[in-house]
């Protein structure tokens, strides 16, 4: 076996973060920001080799360029909040990062009827007013005379408020907010086109579950970007803002259709569509995508993506990034099955006395876990991560985070060092009964899960069998603080106890450090770290 050397940063292909920011000048230009490099470990070491960002300026309106709504003038455009998008290795969407969960999008990307079922259904005189409908006004004060109370905000109007809640409180029902509000919408409209109004409130709107805008909508109810988003899932969505609960259509499918209906024909009898396109989209069902969306492809993952940008102090959670992974999807998910079916069977041998996922008590996720990690040994990337049966139930990530004994997994550390050291494979060894006095008084009898010893064999023969008291003693002549020395050089960092037991893997480390070790002897010696 060759020597264990590690392996610089430039042999890792490390992933990279893109930060879009709009802007008023409509002209693409990158500028590259170098950030602290990231790799998959829980000290501050990282899980991706590096991060390259790029502001993106390229967008048609003016928004200032800051992460939270601004306490200056309530009629300007300002940027929210921004959600990170995390890609796997071939380009495709894996997960979401942010507090709010949000994506701005260019309206002129969208086809034109998602605009259009927003003003059909909110603000059908959006295109004739100033900011304020002064007839939707004489309207609503009509009906609260007759005791039918209406709201009659234009789309403007509610833009304010949602972009300045800190200085238009929609909440305040007093008549000294609402003049505040007109007079905020009637200046916006002064400063920008309808076309600019319009975008920034599809990217504003609240669509319910945490999701903003309408890019985050239409990709978690329905997997897609707003983009690819038909008429009726258009008209779906136009549906959400009177009440995000009340019409959500991945809880209230019935409900959110008869809406959504209703937003078809405002749509057809505004001259936006025909009246043959109502009919025929008023007739599709409301079908949205299985609960988890994005996150449930690796959410494990894309925590320790989250928590490393984090702590290089990328703003991932506001801050609108694009972050490419090492992440192979096909191998994500066979990954995820193994897992899952791997488990359910040792549950179902006979004799198994635990709890089990089935019939554990409710709520409780005090039943069999497991974690996978498959990294490529030459490279160092990882390429499948998955910490436990169920990130609902229990998102800790025990394939990163999670300390235990590798037992007989240790032992090819062992073995490695032995014949390093000069010990050939066809060496004679024996398996048999030992007495190892302690520091403590107690003596140490290291057995075999047979419960049989097997006298003399071959080295070769000794690891293939897994035999206990040959480890042990390898471990003795070798000196247990030689074989922490090796373990380190091939990635494993948590400590090694200086006892005999530490030989067959009594020692706690993390499954991630235990898939490392595995790669430098896959990798002819040479150590590798996760990234």
């Amino acid at each position: 076996m060759r020597p264990v050397t590690r392996r610089g940063v430039a042999d890792v292909r490390g992933a990279s973060l893109v930060r879009r920011t709009l802007s008023s000048g409509g002209v693409a230009g990158i500028t590259p920001v170098t950030v602290p490099a990231l790799d998959l470990r829980p000290a501050p070491r990282t899980v991706l080799r590096s991060l390259t960002v790029a502001a993106l300026l390229a967008a048609p309106i003016a928004l200032t360029a800051q992460a939270q709504p601004s306490t200056g003038e309530p009629w300007q455009l300002v940027q929210p909040p921004q959600s990170s998008l995390v890609y796997a290795r071939d380009g495709s969407l894996i997960g979401e990062i942010g507090r709010e969960w949000r994506t701005s999008v260019s309206i002129r990307t969208l086809p034109k009827y998602v605009g259009q079922a927003f003003v059909a259904v909110e603000d059908h005189r959006f295109y004739q007013h100033n900011g304020v409908d002064v007839v939707g006004v004489l309207g609503a004060l009509k009906d609260a005379a007759l005791g039918d109370a209406r709201g009659a905000s234009t789309i403007t109007q509610q833009l304010v408020g949602n972009m300045h809640p800190d200085v238009i409180d929609r909440r305040d029902k007093s008549l000294g907010r609402k003049v505040r509000e007109q007079e905020a919408a009637r200046e916006m409209e002064r400063h920008y086109t309808k076309e600019q109004i319009l975008e920034a409130y599809l990217n504003q709107i609240n669509f319910g579950h945490g999701w903003y805008g309408i890019d985050a909508a239409a990709r978690h109810y329905f997997g897609k970007p707003a983009a690819q988003l038909t008429l009726p899932e258009a008209a779906s969505l136009a549906s959400l803002p009177k009440s995000p609960v009340g019409y959500d259509p991945s809880r209230f499918p019935d409900r959110n259709r008869e809406r959504r209906n209703t937003v078809l024909a405002l749509m057809a009898g505004q001259g936006y569509i025909t009246k043959q396109q109502a009919d025929i989209a008023s007739m599709s069902p409301v079908t949205t995508v299985a609960a988890g969306g994005l996150s449930a492809t690796a959410p494990y993952f894309v925590d320790v993506v989250r928590q490393q940008a984090e702590r290089a102090g990328v703003p991932v959670g506001n801050g609108g990034y694009r972050i490419y992974t090492t992440l192979d999807p096909a191998l994500q998910r066979a990954a995820t099955v193994a897992l899952v079916e791997g488990t359910a069977a040792v549950e179902l041998r006979p004799g198994y006395r635990h709890p089990t996922y089935t019939n554990r008590p409710k709520g409780s996720s005090a039943y069999l876990q497991g974690a996978v990690v498959a990294l490529d040994p030459v490279t160092g990337e990882v390429r499948a991560l998955v910490g436990g049966r169920n990130y609902q139930e229990s998102p800790f990530d025990r394939a990163v985070l999670a300390q235990r004994q590798p037992g007989s997994a240790f032992k090819p550390i062992v073995y490695a060092l032995a014949v390093a050291d000069s010990t050939p494979p066809n060496a004679i060894v024996q398996d048999t009964a030992l007495k190892i006095p302690l520091p403590t008084g107690e003596v140490y009898e290291p057995g075999n899960s047979d419960n049989k010893f097997l006298g003399p064999m071959t080295l070769r023969e000794a690891l293939t069998k897994s035999r206990n008291p040959v480890a042990v003693q390898l471990g003795l002549r070798l000196g247990i603080d030689s074989i922490a020395g090796l373990a380190r050089a091939m990635g494993i960092q948590s400590p090694i106890a200086p006892v005999p037991s530490s030989a067959i893997g009594a020692s706690a480390l993390r499954p991630i450090e235990l898939v490392a070790a595995y790669a430098a002897c896959a990798n002819l010696g040479s150590s590798v770290e996760p990234s």
